[in-house]
């Protein structure tokens, strides 16, 4: 269930649509603002507009029985379905996830935590066999049913990893590519060497 809190907003019903304005409270630890047009007769639709301000990725997950990791998200959507189907769907919008261990990425595989362990007493040698993604962001738009983005990036301490795809929603269905960018020499090493078989852990998995 939703936990919502301090929930107030204005109702206006008409003839063939309910509107509600100035929608506003807390959940997930964060705040919402929303508004939306609904038909309540005729053909079925929706239209709202909906932005989420410093919510808790955790219990986000909680809500829909999927397991995340704390981190803090930043959302935007604006989308309409006249008819009532995921197919209908229209709209646009951007994500941001930030101050989270969103996916762990150990550059030598399982010898990553051996050598960290190892080597623990090298002030910053924990970044030299691993690297933590914090935090990630995305605009993106939906037709028909099809979200499409081509600016998404998730940034580490010594990587970012940038791409672009879609996501057929109707069929949860993922299309992307992405590219990994270092920041040091040493990784342009550890790319020749490991990436073809570089395992991804985390919110994110390729």
């Amino acid at each position: 269930p939703l936990n919502l809190a301090g929930v107030s907003g204005e109702v206006h019903l008409s003839k063939t649509k309910l509107h509600i304005n100035g929608l506003k409270g807390r959940i997930w630890g964060g705040n919402f603002w929303a508004q939306l047009g609904i038909n309540i007769a005729g053909i079925e639709g929706y239209n709202v507009s909906i932005q989420f301000n410093r919510c808790n990725l955790k219990q986000v997950g909680t809500t829909f029985n999927v397991k995340f990791d704390d981190a803090w998200t930043n959302a935007r959507l604006d989308f309409e379905m006249p008819g009532g189907h995921i197919r209908q769907l229209n709209g646009s919008g951007r994500v941001e996830l930030t101050d989270g261990n969103l996916m762990t990425i150990p550059f030598f595989g399982p010898l990553s935590t051996l050598l960290n362990e190892v080597f623990q007493f090298i002030p910053g040698f924990s970044d030299l066999v691993r690297s933590q993604i914090r935090q990630a962001s995305c605009d993106f738009e939906i037709r028909d049913g099809q979200l499409a983005t081509n600016n998404f990036i998730a940034k580490g301490g010594n990587l970012n990893i940038r791409g672009s795809g879609t996501v057929n929603l109707e069929e949860a269905y993922l299309n992307m590519d992405v590219r990994v960018d270092w920041k040091s020499l040493i990784g342009i090493l550890i790319n020749t060497l490991t990436l073809p078989t570089m395992p991804f852990v985390g919110l994110f998995s390729f």
